[in-house]
């Protein structure tokens, strides 16, 4: 708690802004910095485009 403490302290926030900022910013839905290098990566037959988009 100590370094919640002091990490509100030093940014100037209440611990409940505090703690509701970094929920926010670590529950972010973005994907992860190489997520486009996925494409194509998984060689499975179970995995094949739909009819409906060929």
């Amino acid at each position: 708690m100590k370094k919640v403490e002091k990490a509100e302290q030093a940014e100037k926030l209440s611990i409940s802004k505090w703690v509701k900022k970094k929920l926010k910013k670590s529950l972010r839905a973005d994907y992860p910095y190489d997520f486009q290098n996925l494409h194509g990566s998984i060689r499975d037959e179970n995995f094949t485009v739909p009819e409906r988009y060929k």
